[in-house]
């Protein structure tokens, strides 16, 4: 079954098999929505649904539809989006995993190491460290001049995040795709962080975005979860 709901006043699509032993809750990226990258975690829901994975793809309370009120939201609004899609899992009393894109990978990642519940971590682009962007660059996200000003500003919100301590700290296997030609984040920072659970998977000449490789995403992430 397959259905568009609301989780403690989030949108979400929920996916839910006759029979399933395990929960994954996918995040999107900033000012994207639940659809995620070029409607990457559509294509996925459904391959993991098939598998009999229960799915939850959900829009974080600031996305794509209302991207004009993010000068009144802060990194810890989106962690309490994601408790509240979390809280509603335990009911299910089954395995929890976290995926996330960009941002969403962050809040993901932040999460994991404060939840005991989650059992398994895909982060997709993630930020190893807080930076901000050349603004040519963010042009290529978005050409309001306004919208630029509030990434910049949320960017800097994060600054006081030690994202290293949280990757050392990860309990749990996690995943990590990042593609060569990212123009937002890179894995090199990973060569400074030791942690035996971390898997990095690189792929030659994706962006931030996937337009062309929804494919070897999907693979990758499925055979991380056999």
């Amino acid at each position: 079954m397959i259905k568009n709901t609301k989780i403690n006043g989030l949108s979400a699509t929920i996916y839910i098999p006759k029979k399933f032993n395990k929960i994954i809750i996918l995040s999107h990226g900033f000012l994207l929505n639940k659809d995620g990258p070029e409607e990457l975690f559509k294509e996925l829901s459904k391959e993991l649904y098939d598998i009999n994975y229960f799915v939850i793809r959900y829009n974080f309370r600031i996305n794509n539809n209302n991207k004009e009120q993010v000068q009144n939201f802060v990194l810890n609004d989106y962690l309490q989006d994601i408790e509240k899609i979390i809280e509603y899992c335990k009911k299910y009393d089954k395995e929890i995993i976290l995926a996330g894109h960009s941002l969403g990978g962050l809040v993901s990642l932040i999460e994991t190491n404060r939840n005991d519940i989650i059992k398994k971590l895909i982060l997709l682009s993630p930020p190893i460290k807080m930076k901000i962007p050349k603004i040519s660059t963010l042009r290529k996200f978005t050409k309001n001049t306004s919208i630029i000003k509030l990434i910049i500003r949320f960017l800097l919100s994060g600054f006081k995040i030690n994202l290293k301590k949280y990757y050392e700290k990860l309990k749990v296997r996690t995943l990590l795709i990042y593609g060569t030609k990212d123009q937002f984040e890179n894995y090199k920072g990973l060569k400074n962080i030791k942690n035996g659970n971390l898997k990095l998977i690189k792929i030659k000449d994706m962006d931030h975005f996937y337009k062309s490789y929804k494919k070897d995403i999907i693979r990758e992430v499925i055979k991380f979860l056999e």
